[in-house]
């Protein structure tokens, strides 16, 4: 009898058909409960070892013996005559029969049952919660993906606190700079601050494949700080390290620790190196991480005393490129969350501008200082092809960084780039998924530049779900359903705005005016638009929608007034976000005209229409 013949006889060949379906059920099993009773990743593991250890000795088991109505016997005990091996043989037919029939049923159900009813319930959960296909839970993991978590303080002085989160911060930044890696963004990464959430989760709703975290323990002159980079899908770690240097040794450990995670992650095939981190003295650095958390509290107050942090590490390195770069940020910010004379936005515009050029001087790869550049020459100065150069420059030098997308998509929107607006925001949100800022931009993108008020949709309830008490999303909600006609939907929103106390009354105002001129209740928004008139004499509000509201209710000489005062303030809100501004329309009328063909809206006109020329994406 010929071998193979012999394992049929014995039944080996159907021991090893029910051996491998049943281990693929019993792991299928596995995977979908266990993880509903918190067992450790590893049992799973474990589990899948030991089947597939366990193959061969089945097969082995299956060629010595031989089932008898006595029990197990070797099979060169049993007489060929009584042997009952191809009833045993048949009856393993059937069970493997059985079996693959399970098999395809399961199949069935995933392919032409499960899939479509969850992708259906994933788009009806995702309008009524606000996710969209940029939203947390959607966010698809790519191979060479990172995520720097908070690093906990574990110093006796909880005051600390500011340190940890900055020598995590500057690792992220530094990692942002890798080629081909995608680094989530800040906003992201530390909403998971003080959350004790596994980390197979936190990696699905960052979309990202590794995890870094870690922790400080500072003490005196002393440091200690431990780092594991963590694989998502898991949870295991992939590399861990603990430095006990001294204070001064804080750049040579970031180094190491980025490093590090570039051999872990293999970014050497591509030819990665991460900058180094620059070194400067203790003092400054310190000042400089206080000034850094500071300046992500936002608010008035914040970044006034940020603003302090850097001078003060500038006046102790006064070449501290990172110290510049933030203060000139900080510069940027400020006038967003407090009510500045147009004079003293004017000084620290200039002062932003001319730290982010001394900053170039001793670091022309810095991409912080290209962004902030770009991002004054276009908000503040208007000279778009200059801010458009020093935009791509940020994007080439930090293609990782979250934060040089979100600023670059800005700028994409005010010139209406139809083939970039839409991918560097879509871009942005997909780094910074847990940043509202990134889909309400996206929102802007879609509403402005796409003409896509249902997509924008979509996106401004992603930003709401996340920062349920903003009134940006529902500003986004009233011009969008307005756009479409939906006045239950636009006064809906109206109303969830009203609720909100914390923003300016000027914002309010303006959205109320909005939606009265959309429903057409001309009389009710000029009366409005009275006491937006007042807001503004007395430096609170913006004279480029006052102008543009009093043009929608055909009041074109205060609409020519308030414009102009715009123009010689460089009014933000000429360009970008306080409320949808359409230049053709002030184009159309002949009392506005003109103030149009002054530089800087000029050329932004001109831009725009040859943006619209080239296409879409």
């Amino acid at each position: 009898m010929s071998f193979f013949a012999e394992l049929r006889r014995r039944n080996v060949i159907r021991m090893a058909g029910l051996y491998l379906v049943g281990a693929w059920i019993i792991v299928q099993v596995a995977e979908t409960l266990l993880p509903a009773f918190e067992v450790p990743a590893w049992v799973l593991r474990a589990i899948v070892i030991v089947l597939a250890l366990g193959f061969f000795p089945a097969l082995i088991f299956a060629w010595i013996f031989e089932l008898t109505p006595e029990g197990l016997k070797r099979d060169h005990e049993v007489d060929r005559a009584q042997s009952i091996a191809p009833q045993t043989g048949q009856r393993m037919n059937v069970i493997l029969a059985i079996l693959l029939a399970l098999v395809l049923v399961y199949f069935a159900v995933d392919r032409f049952v499960i899939s479509p009813t969850q992708g259906a319930l994933d788009v009806a959960a995702s309008l009524h919660s606000g996710r969209s296909s940029a939203g947390v839970s959607t966010a698809i993991t790519q191979p060479r993906s990172i995520a720097v978590l908070p690093f906990e303080n574990l110093s006796a002085d909880r005051n600390n606190e500011y340190f940890a989160d900055g020598v995590a911060e500057e690792l992220l930044n530094q990692l942002a700079q890798l080629p081909g890696l995608k680094v989530a963004g800040r906003t992201s990464s530390f909403a998971f601050k003080d959350h004790d959430e596994d980390m197979r989760e936190i990696g699905r709703k960052l979309g990202v494949a590794y995890l870094v975290e870690g922790s400080i323990r500072r003490s005196q002159d002393r440091v200690r700080i431990t780092a594991q980079l963590v694989k998502a899908a898991d949870g295991f770690h992939v590399w861990s390290q603990t430095y006990d240097r001294e204070l001064t040794d804080i750049f040579a450990v970031q180094d190491e620790i980025s490093a590090a995670i570039t051999a872990a992650l293999k970014l050497n095939l591509l030819g990665a190196a991460g900058p180094a981190v620059p070194k400067v003295s203790v003092e400054a650095y310190d000042a400089y991480l206080r000034g850094l958390s500071l300046m992500a509290l936002r608010g008035s107050g914040n970044l006034r005393a940020a603003r302090d942090r850097f001078k003060e590490a500038l006046a102790i390195e006064p070449d501290y490129v990172a110290a510049m770069v933030s203060l000139a940020r900080t510069n940027l910010l400020l006038p967003f969350y407090d009510q500045l004379a147009p004079a003293v936005k004017d000084e620290l515009a200039g002062e932003a501008q001319t730290l982010a050029r001394r900053a170039l001087v001793l670091d022309a790869a810095n991409a912080g200082a290209h962004l902030v550049l770009g991002t004054l020459l276009s908000e503040f100065d208007w000279r778009w092809d200059e801010a458009g150069v020093e935009i791509e420059r940020a994007l080439q030098l930090a293609p990782g960084s979250a934060e040089v997308a979100n600023f670059a998509g800005d700028y994409f929107v005010e010139v209406r780039d139809p083939n970039r607006a839409i991918a560097t925001e879509q871009r942005a949100a997909e780094l910074d998924p847990q940043a509202p800022f990134s889909h309400w931009d996206l929102a802007l993108a879609y509403l402005l530049v796409n003409d896509d008020p249902q997509r924008a949709i979509e996106s401004a309830l992603v930003a709401r779900r996340i920062e349920p008490q903003s009134l940006k999303p529902l500003k986004l909600l009233v011009w969008c359903h307005a756009r479409l006609g939906q006045f239950a939907e636009m006064n809906q929103a109206l109303e969830a705005a009203r609720a909100v106390v914390a923003e300016p009354e000027f914002e309010r105002l303006a959205l109320e005016a909005y939606a009265a001129i959309a429903e057409d209740r001309r009389e009710s928004a000029k009366g409005i638009l009275m006491r937006m008139q007042e807001l503004v004499e007395s430096g609170n509000g913006s004279p480029a929608t006052l102008g543009y509201d009093f043009l929608l209710v055909d009041q074109p000489e205060q609409a020519r007034q308030w414009l102009q005062v715009a123009y010689r303030q460089r009014d933000p809100a000429f360009i970008s976000q306080l409320q949808p501004l359409d230049l053709e329309r002030i184009a159309a009328e002949p009392l506005t005209r003109g103030i149009l063909d002054q530089p800087g809206l000029r050329e932004l006109r001109e831009i725009r229409r040859r943006n619209a020329g080239a296409g879409t994406p």
